[in-house]
């Protein structure tokens, strides 16, 4: 198909139709003849007929009506076959051939004039396919890689120059030009240039293409050119395609099949069985008195592989070194050199006559180019950024003072000498074009263009254009190269180190004295740079390292502390780092952009709840996300600082004990920097915060942290030890918020296993035995809500009396007894105080339990009578258990004990 879309009908096309047409009427009695003894067995009255014609007659019909409904386009050969059909029948149907009879359908129609309905219905569906209307196309958000357009080109100067060379040129043998370049300065353009303009001079010359690259092998590459210089020739002589069969037979020497050897046979007779030279000096004696010029265009022989190049060099240098033939071939000469297995021979200067360098793209053109193409991105949407704001910072990117910042702005001297330009990044039109693509691609995630210092985020798109490997190698390594800083805004300095907090990301430039060894010498820790010329010389990257070093020297170098308080957004500054190296794409269908903005107008927590009851968002793959986003961003005052709090406490679940620490250093730095000498205030918040969600992350650190402070008071003696937290500053008030978070779900009358979780987050003591016991105040406000509300605590695990359910023993040696924890929610103050006072006396432990049951037995007598049935006779069955358990001297009961009062088999 044309670029059109439509088929080719050329005027080959319609002789042959006009010629085939013209036989078949020529023939017309012996073939109508051929139709009349086939009809004669057909019985046109059947039934069978009858449905065979009008099923096939209207399958053709859907058929047809369904490709004109699709609008398809038709393949030409059928268009031919059915044209002749019908142009065949309408001269058998009106002109009357006295000895045939059409059958009639009815008074007006024949059985065979479904043709002409059929003819129609193709008829229309050509027309559509010829005359459509082109569809109305959007501006398309990518630009093509389609170089060539009207108009003078780069090497204009050196394309007229070999123009006017070639004219009239005639050589008596091959001559071969070269066009040398790498790969994006214009082969291409230049060689559809010089088509066009030579064509336009020399309208008698032979001017085509040889897509060299398009055929695998040397058997297709000699083939099929040879194939298409004969189809290029073919309307000035009758001669040359047969001599050029002969030639490649001959060159090939490949074996014929059946058919083939009755075609070679056939030449032969007619020009004899030549010799390949015999061939030759046909097809050069033609060519001369064909008297043309033919230039052969090859382009992109960089394409081919080694063995690939070296047989179209043959092809050049030898097969086709015919008179008044002109090679002119397009390649970069490096590749070609280190493709072939003869560099050392100077091939390629043996197969060209003449090499010309294209001459690289001016830099004022690249930058033109790419300002014409990016002052035609829309700017975006709803926001506050005028459409002239990227077109100026491309301008102004490169300009003396980096990013229009003033240079007294910067601290330090510089770490670069690199003066750098859009030639370092962009060497030609086709990468202006690539990069342009990429760049407004890439910019669409932002939510606004504001989000970031669009200097910085140009700088760092071209950046990761040219060099690739740098998004992987270092951005997403940050620590491997740049070092961390602090701002210390009350000092009014920058802190280098890597402590937890750190506000910005620093490369360095030069070594730094970072203490001294045994012998009082100096240590030095090792710059960016230096760490950069390594990594680069690891991977064979050394020869980008001074654009790299500029770029990221930039990007990252230490500045002053007045342009921080200006350029918050910096990709510099840790908290907006990822914003420009992941582009703004979090996890699931969140923006790094959105979960700025909401913390920058405390808004964090909403939303976190949003992502957490939102079925479109993935909770799991965005909570790591959220967390390193806490993790490296430090809040500008109280209510930021809450607010991260209370979303970290909604959406992180248990943490590494990494993690933990992370989590306790926010705390501490919270508590030191936003609520000085207000310890009580900060603690109160933490119980407000623990208040709001059901059990969360806070509520299993701070439990964890106040269970291991227990483990610890067991001494060294304690199984397995204690986890330490190197920057826990809590005590008591862990206690205090864990029994704040307990009232707080029984005031809100939460689930049971939401309180009974929150009950058992609280340690008060850990015996030598590992026995834990709970708080007394945790116990007092358990007892009080079971009280009140006895049947839903009863129906839970805390009421189950087969505690030892799961050991490996036969059922009818199991055990049973009471929760551990019932007789601690149920005992006196008094048996508390004395257990707590004596957590080493076995005895101590043991009045506990007996007046914590006894206490229990007595409410649950006292509340039996209040229940019907069943509840009354499960109720009245759990004291007898209590009480028998009691009697044995807190022994389990075996399994007949048990069944012998539940009255079944359990």
């Amino acid at each position: 198909m044309s670029e059109k879309s439509y088929p080719t009908y050329t005027v080959r096309f319609f002789v042959l139709l006009v010629v085939s047409v013209a036989l078949l009427l020529l023939f017309s009695y012996p073939i109508v003849t051929l139709f009349i003894k086939i009809g004669r067995h057909i019985n046109y009255e059947s039934l069978g007929f009858l449905i065979g014609y009008g099923s096939t007659s209207l399958l053709a019909i859907i058929f047809l009506i369904i490709a004109i409904v699709r609008g398809y386009i038709p393949h030409k050969n059928l268009t031919y076959i059915i044209s002749i059909v019908l142009v065949f029948y309408l001269f058998l149907r009106f002109d009357g051939v006295d000895h045939l009879e059409l059958l009639p359908l009815n008074n007006l129609l024949k059985y065979l004039d479904i043709i002409i309905l059929l003819g129609v219905l193709y008829i229309v569906l050509i027309s559509l396919s010829l005359f459509k209307k082109k569809q109305t196309k959007s501006s398309p958000f990518f630009l093509e890689d389609n170089l060539y357009e009207e108009g003078e080109i780069a090497n204009e100067k050196i394309l007229q120059k070999l123009i006017i060379t070639l004219k009239d040129f005639r050589p008596s043998t091959a001559f071969s030009v070269g066009i040398n370049a790498v790969w994006g300065y214009g082969k291409s353009t230049f060689l559809k240039r010089f088509k066009i303009e030579y064509e336009k001079r020399e309208p008698k010359a032979i001017v085509f293409w040889y897509r060299v690259w398009k055929n695998k092998g040397v058997n297709a590459i000699i083939e099929n050119f040879f194939h298409e210089l004969s189809t290029a020739l073919r309307p000035l002589s009758g001669e040359l395609d047969t001599e050029f069969k002969g030639y490649v037979d001959a060159i090939l020497k490949i074996p014929h099949n059946e058919f083939g050897k009755v075609l070679a046979m056939g030449r032969e007779i007619i020009t004899g069985n030549k010799s390949l030279e015999e061939h030759y000096s046909s097809i050069n004696s033609i060519l001369k008195r064909i008297d043309r010029q033919i230039i052969i265009l090859l382009d992109d022989l960089d394409r081919l592989e080694g063995e690939e190049i070296l047989n179209t060099m043959k092809l050049m240098r030898t097969l086709s070194d015919f008179n008044n033939v002109i090679f002119i071939a397009g390649y970069d000469r490096q590749y070609v050199l280190k493709s072939i297995s003869k560099p050392k021979d100077n091939y390629i200067d043996k197969v060209f006559n003449v090499e010309i360098n294209l001459l690289p793209f001016d830099e004022n053109l690249i930058l033109q180019e790419l300002l014409v193409e990016i002052e035609k991105i829309p700017s975006p949407k709803n926001t506050n950024v005028d459409d002239s704001t990227l077109l100026e910072v491309f301008k102004s990117l490169f300009d003396d003072h980096p990013f229009a910042i003033n240079i007294d702005t910067l601290i330090s001297s510089p770490c670069t000498q690199e003066n750098l330009s859009y030639s370092d990044f962009l060497e030609t039109l086709r990468d202006v074009k690539r990069f342009v693509n990429e760049f407004r691609f890439n910019i669409d995630f932002l939510e606004t263009p504001s989000d970031v210092i669009l200097s910085e985020y140009i700088l760092l798109r071209l950046l990761t254009y040219k060099y690739r490997y740098v998004q992987e190698l270092i951005l997403n390594k940050m620590e491997t190269i740049l070092f961390k800083g602090k701002i210390d805004w009350v000092n009014r300095e920058i802190k280098e180190g890597n402590g937890f907090y750190h506000d910005v990301w620093i490369y360095t430039h030069e070594k730094k004295i970072i203490g001294k060894d045994i012998h009082d010498n100096p240590i030095y820790m090792i710059s960016s740079k230096e760490k950069l010329k390594e990594l680069l010389s690891k991977n064979a990257k050394i020869d980008d390292f001074e654009v790299i070093n500029a770029g990221l020297c930039r990007l990252f170098k230490m500045k002053s502390l007045e342009f921080y308080e200006t350029h918050q957004n910096s990709i510099s500054k840790t908290y907006y780092t990822n914003l420009y190296i992941r582009n703004n794409i979090a996890s699931g269908n969140i923006t790094l952009s959105q979960i700025q903005k909401a913390f920058e107008t405390n808004k964090l927590h909403e939303l976190v709840h949003m992502i957490g009851i939102n079925p479109d968002y993935k909770e799991f793959s965005i909570q790591n996300e959220l967390k390193y986003f806490v993790f490296r961003t430090k809040p500008q005052n109280r209510e930021q600082f809450e607010d991260l709090i209370l979303s970290l406490n909604i959406f992180m679940s248990d943490g590494t004990h990494s993690d933990d620490e992370k989590v306790l250093a926010i705390l501490k730095n919270g508590v030191e920097t936003f609520y000085p000498n207000q310890r009580n205030d900060f603690v109160e918040f933490l119980g407000n915060v623990l208040s709001i969600s059901s059990i969360g992350y806070l509520d299993r650190l701070f439990s964890g942290i106040n269970h291991n402070l227990k483990r610890k008071e067991v001494g060294e003696n304690y199984p397995g030890g204690y986890i330490k937290y190197n920057n826990n500053f809590f005590s008591n008030e862990l206690k205090a918020l864990l029994l704040h978070k307990l009232k707080a779900l029984i005031n809100k009358k939460a689930e049971t296993n939401e309180v009974l979780e929150a009950y058992h987050l609280i340690t008060e003591k850990i015996t030598p035995q590992q026995t834990i016991i709970r708080p007394f105040e945790a116990n007092t406000l358990l007892r009080e809500e079971i009280e009140r509300d006895f049947l839903k605590y009863y129906d839970t695990p805390l009421f189950q009396m087969i505690s030892d359910k799961a050991d490996n023993r036969e059922a009818e040696f199991r055990g049973y007894k009471p929760n551990d924890f019932l007789n601690q929610i149920f005992a006196s103050q008094s048996a508390y105080k004395k257990l707590v006072g004596q957590i080493s006396n076995p005895t101590a432990f043991e009045e506990l339990e007996k007046d914590g049951l006894d206490n229990l037995i007595s409410f649950m007598e006292s509340i039996q009578k209040s229940f019907s049935e069943p509840d009354n006779i499960r109720i009245e069955n759990t004291i007898k258990t209590l009480k028998k358990y009691v009697e044995k001297g807190f022994k389990s009961l075996n399994q007949k004990e048990y069944d012998e009062i539940w009255g079944h088999k359990n």
